[in-house]
């Protein structure tokens, strides 16, 4: 098996006598225990009078067992061991997988064999299930990727499964139906859910041995069954092909896609054709396809690689974003795209570019940051499906050979002849409307004219391939440790520009993290001021996408982003050569000249942004708005949206310049570099910096206080017919106690709320609850999507659950308490699981003045105190809104509005904040 010289972990491969593939992988500095089953049978293997079956299985696996007959019961055990499950249903594969507390694997193995060996299929479990798939079926109804996914499902080869309706609904799943249902899960369930047809990975801190008998004892009783093999036929007939397609979407999105239908070789993973050929035509620096789409203000972005992929097809997508200009000269742009297409055919691939292809990869691969351990079994889980022992770690991810041949022949299959054209804009012509989403489109045959131009595109100066890189990695060396610089120093004290310094002193990674966070006076002027900044930032970002592109391709990333107080810098990866590109990053903050032609592409951007933000879900506009009440300096998407309207660039420069005349600034330094050269990188930003500005103080991040007032409703208007709401307490204080009262309360409530608001009262599909923090300040929401109930009606039922709960705590089994308290220390307590986790949390402690990065450790002690009876009291207070403040935010959908007697309304937030209190 081949692995990085540098990985840890210890794996072994095996087969169960039932033909289960299994690879057990020790990893002694996991957090938590995992596994990861994929079953080799996704939606394809519906059968079409029940489409979307194989989904509803994936629900009902968790609906109780023979053995373990409780609904949601490994979900329940896992959630009280501080876990996550999961499951999906792919195309050709089905994924299920979870994450628990190390001492608790072999419980939780014990019950996830059940459900998969023994699913119990009762009726009535099988109908709620319906109805949960209805609900997010219709939860989707807006998702513009849905619609455009049908679109493709109805225009592919009808003979295909791929064009099958993979979600399901009560259409398709119909409850009038129960027996038949019922017999045809159990035969699908029979058919595939065998040891020929499922993989099996462990991922925990217990040695190989000890998980080679875990993974016998529980999955050796899995049927063997046989191995299922699939003839496909393909998946565009020749009149799917060579087409222009139409589609409107709800969003004011104008895209083109170009899809080309290529056949995959079962070798094409050695040497990667189709991403060697995304990576090229995607490169964004200067004298690129996108550099030169932008000049002529066609296109804003652009990406390429492959698409939808299979056991028997592949697509490759090119995926534009256009500007109104572009979205009128598509021919052109499509001229574009295929002459650089035989530019890269007449180069070839040069052996430098293979080679350096290749060490992108490697490096990539020897210096991967440590997933989670839910996430890892999941991946690898899948790899097993696809690949021999030999490459089960490294297939997706290194370039093995070079071949010209093959490398030439997927050249040859991006053409007009192969090309599914996609037009994606509001307005454009239609003639049909897609089932199951309401999508109009129009599908038409290519021009023969176009055909025949496109396959000899007119030639375009100035379009250059890619050159060498000068950012690649050349020094992986790990520099050596001081003991001081364990946890994060100070090492200067100039007020106004605080600069601290961390090595990595346990995962040996030749990468770091630098932050350097901006914060502004000017930001605290209003909503108007906000909006330059944002606009200022944007478009910088954009420039210096093009100039350090290839920094980006070499593994060196950075992003500039806004926050209430300014603004922030944060760059990543290899340390070498990092420090250069902050360096010249600095000077492009503080010298850079906008180009007006790319200021008007942003702003158009960030206006059609805000707008379709008002096409976001329901849910997350509610959360989005909740963080705009909270928060003193934080505005509406849309308000800032009018003021960059009518923004200029005079303006927006004016804007820049008063951001950096005045600020604090906060730098940290964490990972693989020495001293002095932190020492080198603080001095340069003090001479460069802090010398042409006024040094102030950092700008408090002030929230709402809602604890002074009787209870607060917002109403926001959307046009989903579903109602949502979202019920949110802010906690009596941000004390380091009531902190910890508030995350083990959301820890205790999350498990029962989910399963009575979903599993039997049958809300919706999108619920929950969520610690939801706000600067510091600790807080709880209770949320709800539901195409059937009223916002009265949630409010009442999440009312309902807080009360009852809240008087039962007294009486909650000593056992389980204790078990949610070690839960909740295990979290805390632990470890980082990757140097760029790790640089967050210290990142983030320095923000909060936790300048001894010990806050888990107070929590852990708090926790570890805590009575039965104190969180007893903490609920009946958030339950009769003793010391707590609350809001609740819905939208109606074909409801009447919500009523309360006594709350609040509010109207306009920003007359609200003007008036409120804050918490400083």
């Amino acid at each position: 098996m081949i692995k990085s010289l540098y990985d840890h972990r210890s794996y072994h491969y095996f087969i169960l006598e039932n033909n289960l593939k299994v690879l057990v992988v020790q990893d002694t500095k996991c957090k938590k225990s995992a596994a990861a089953v994929s079953v080799n049978a996704g939606h394809f293997a519906d059968p079409p009078q029940y489409q979307g079956l194989a989904h509803l299985l994936e629900h009902m696996i968790f609906q109780g067992s023979d053995a373990f007959p409780e609904a949601n019961h490994l979900s329940q055990f896992i959630e009280q061991h501080g876990g996550h499950t999961n499951a999906y249903t792919g195309t050709e594969y089905s994924h299920f997988y979870f994450d628990v507390a190390n001492d608790y694997f072999d419980e939780a193995l014990q019950q996830f064999s059940a459900m998969l060996k023994s699913p119990s299929f009762t009726s009535d479990a099988i109908k709620k299930e319906i109805t949960t798939i209805d609900a997010e079926f219709l939860s989707k109804q807006g998702d513009d990727l849905r619609r455009l996914y049908q679109v493709h499902k109805e225009t592919c080869n009808q003979q295909h499964p791929f064009s099958q309706f993979s979600v399901g609904n009560q259409q398709t799943l119909p409850v009038d139906k129960i027996t038949e249902l019922k017999n045809a899960l159990i035969n699908h369930h029979q058919s595939f859910f065998t040891g020929s047809n499922a993989t099996l990975c462990l991922i925990s801190n217990h040695s190989v041995a000890q998980q080679m008998q875990l993974a016998k004892q529980y999955f050796s009783s899995l049927a063997q069954g046989t191995t299922v093999s699939r003839t496909l036929p393909a998946l565009y007939a020749q009149n799917n092909l060579a087409v222009k397609l139409h589609i409107n979407p709800k969003k004011d999105a104008k895209r083109l896609i170009l899809t080309f239908a290529t056949v995959p070789q079962k070798q094409d993973f050695k040497s990667k054709p189709l991403q060697i050929i995304g990576h090229i035509l995607g490169e964004e620096g200067r004298g690129s396809l996108l550099c030169y789409l932008k000049e002529q203000n066609w296109a804003t972005s652009m990406s390429a690689g492959p698409g939808i992929t299979g056991s028997n097809f592949c697509d490759f997508n090119i995926n534009l974003q256009l500007t109104d200009e572009g979205l009128n000269a598509i021919d052109a742009i499509c001229n574009a795209i295929f002459w650089h297409i035989q530019l890269i055919r007449k180069q070839g691939l040069p052996d430098w570019q293979f080679a350096q292809y290749q060490q992108l990869l490697q490096l990539s691969f020897d210096f991967i940051e440590i997933p989670k351990s839910l996430d890892y079994a999941n991946h690898l889980a899948g790899q097993l499906q696809h690949f021999d022992e030999k490459y089960i770690l490294s297939g997706d991810a290194l370039l093995q050979l070079k071949d010209e041949r093959r490398f030439q022949q997927v050249l040859g299959e991006l053409v007009p002849q192969n090309l599914r054209l996609k037009v994606i804009a509001q307005n454009l012509e239609t003639n049909q409307i897609a089932k199951w989403y309401n999508t109009p489109y129009k599908i038409e045959p290519l021009s023969a004219k176009l055909i025949k131009q496109w396959s000899s595109p007119i030639p375009i100066d100035g379009l250059v391939l890619p050159k060498v890189n000068p950012y690649l990695c050349s020094n992986t060396s790990i520099v050596s440790k001081d003991h001081h610089y364990k946890t994060p120093q100070r090492l200067n004290s100039q007020p106004g520009l605080l600069f601290w310094f961390a090595q990595d002193h346990e995962f040996n990674m030749p990468k770091g993290d630098i932050y350097l966070s901006f914060d502004c006076p000017y930001s605290q002027l209003g909503v108007e001021q906000t909006a330059l900044k944002r606009l200022w930032l944007a478009t910088l970002l954009e420039q210096l996408n093009e100039q350090y592109y290839q920094a980006e391709a070499a593994g060196l990333y950075f992003h500039l982003y806004p926050h209430q107080g300014g603004f922030t810098l944060h760059t990543s990866g290899f340390s070498d050569k990092q420090i250069d590109l902050v360096k010249a990053l600095i000077e492009s903050i503080i010298s850079c000249k906008l180009d007006v032609k790319r200021f008007e592409q942003t702003k158009y951007k960030q206006c059609v942004s805000a707008q379709n933000s008002l096409m976001n879900k329901p849910i997350n506009r509610l959360f989005n708005r909740l963080s705009v009440l909270l928060q003193r300096n934080t505005h509406g998407v849309i308000d800032i949206a009018e003021q960059q309207q009518f923004a200029t660039l005079k303006a927006t420069m004016e804007a820049k310049q008063q951001l950096l005349n005045e600020f604090h600034l906060q730098a940290f330094m964490h990972g693989n570099w020495r001293e002095n050269q932190a020492q080198d990188l603080k001095q340069y930003i003090q001479c460069t910096l802090g010398e042409n500005a006024s040094l102030t103080t950092s700008i408090n991040r002030d929230i709402v206080d809602l604890r002074l007032t009787t209870g607060n409703i917002i109403e926001l208007e959307d046009s989903s017919q579903d109602a949502t709401v979202v019920m949110y307490f802010q906690s009596p204080s941000e004390a380091v106690e009531d902190i910890a009262m508030t995350m083990l309360a959301e820890q205790l409530l999350a498990g029962p709320f989910f399963n009575e608001m979903r599993t039997q009262k049958q809300l919706g599909y999108l619920l929950g609850t969520g610690y939801f923090p706000v600067n510091q300040h600790p807080g709880i929401a209770f949320y709800i999507q539901s195409p059937t109930a009223s916002p009265n009606e949630m409010v009442d039922a999440i009312n309902d659950f807080i009360h009852r709960i809240a008087q039962q705590l007294e009486e909650y089994p000593l056992e389980r308490w204790e078990a949610l308290k070690q839960a909740m220390i295990k979290q805390l307590s632990d470890k980082d699981q990757n140097l760029s986790m790790r640089s967050q949390r210290f990142w983030l402690s320095i923000a909060q003045q936790d300048w001894n990065f010990d806050q888990p450790k107070r929590l852990q002690s708090i926790v570890k105190k805590m009575t039965r009876e104190q969180l007893a009291a903490f609920c009946q207070n958030m339950d009769q809104r003793m010391d707590f403040g609350e809001v609740i935010l819905y939208c109606k959908g074909r409801h009447s509005p919500l009523h309360h007697p006594v709350y609040q309304s509010i109207n306009d937030i920003r007359a609200f904040k003007n008036s409120a209190h804050f918490i400083p």
